[in-house]
């Protein structure tokens, strides 16, 4: 009985008991590996962390260990830690597609484009058929401006599932882009057809439609995203916008909530809900509305531009010159706010 306590004593404290075996290690070390996927996938971060980092201690050779500490990094917006970790699965074993596959998503959010296109190239190379590799290939050549090679990405990723949607809705973004609107929307229509429970393509039709000025076809797209996914913050934000536009201050008001609800630190969002409560007469509010944008986005000039037009109507001129010089410091263009410095400034 004690000798199994204390055996399992030093497991939980991270440390390997003196005489254990090597096999034993690593048999160890696989069961703590469990363990901390069984917890992140019940979205228990710390103990998986915990079990994960024990699992390595054991057996710094244990690879799914490593790969699911990394997806916690990556879940964490550790960008450093994840690439880190991804990249020790890859010495480990250098045709883990997987772990190829987020590495290149990770080049790709931190403007690596060209490396994530070879990081993808080389998990296609390990299995030719692996439809997300694929994917995100065509969307780092998109991200790059090669639409006919992301075009063709995506074709043959549908060519090995015809139900991929984000390959569909991939592919109906490139040929907008590349002002094939038409087939644009019937490939979107096509993936809202095949995956009806999908908010992707009724999004990307709505910003399709928007561009088309048909605003009212473009809520409607909005407005079905946001039944399918109510956390979709996007698809939020552009309804305010549209709402706002129209003159429907409320209810832009109430989706502009929303999409700050969801994410605290959507600058746009913020900003224009300052426009919007300034329109529903709501200057306090609007104020700090716009101080909630620049605090996400310091380098936000028109949230400094209009928040420098409240202040020079509250009468504080020296915190409206201050907001003012940032927006044209950070490369903003309101011919209002131009307008305002140049006559603050002149009667100084």
């Amino acid at each position: 009985m004690y000798p199994t306590m204390v055996l399992s004593l030093v497991f939980i404290l991270g440390g390997v008991p003196q005489g254990q075996s090597k096999e034993e290690a690593v048999a160890e070390s696989r069961r703590l590996a469990d363990l901390g996927e069984k917890y992140y996938l019940r979205e228990k971060d710390s103990r998986a962390i915990s079990s994960l980092k024990k699992a390595i201690k054991l057996d710094p050779g244990c690879i799914k260990a490593r790969y699911i500490l990394a997806d916690i990094w990556a879940d964490r917006d550790d960008i450093e830690g994840a690439m880190k970790e991804y990249r020790k699965v890859l010495e480990l074993d250098p045709e883990h597609v997987g772990a190829l596959d987020k590495l290149g998503l990770l080049q790709l959010e931190i403007g690596q484009g060209e490396e994530a296109i070879k990081t993808f190239q080389r998990a296609l190379e390990v299995k030719s058929d692996d439809v997300e590799a694929r994917t995100h290939l065509g969307e780092a050549l998109e991200t790059l401006g090669r639409l006919d090679k992301a075009i063709e990405q995506y074709k043959k990723v549908l060519e090995i599932d015809p139900d991929f949607t984000a390959a569909r809705v991939g592919l109906g973004i490139a040929m907008s882009l590349k002002g094939e609107e038409a087939d644009a929307i019937a490939a979107l229509e096509e993936a809202a057809k095949r995956d009806p429970e999908s908010a992707e393509p009724h999004y990307h039709l709505g910003v399709i439609y928007e561009t088309q000025r048909l605003e009212e076809q473009a809520l409607r797209a909005y407005l079905k995203a946001t039944k399918l996914d109510d956390r979709y913050v996007l698809a939020y934000h552009a309804i305010g916008v549209i709402q706002s536009l129209e003159g429907d201050y409320r209810s832009a008001l109430k989706a502009l909530k929303k999409a700050v609800e969801i994410d605290p630190e959507f600058a746009d969002a913020h900003f224009d809900m300052g426009i919007v409560l300034e329109e529903l007469d709501s200057t306090s509010d609007a104020a700090k509305a716009y101080k909630k944008a620049i605090k996400a986005d310091p380098k936000h000039a028109d949230a400094h531009g209009y928040l420098g037009l409240i202040y020079e109507d509250a009468k504080d001129l020296r915190k409206a010159i201050q907001h003012y010089r940032k927006h044209v410091e950070l490369g903003g263009n309101d011919p209002l706010v131009q307008r305002r410095l140049t006559a603050l400034e002149k009667g100084r």
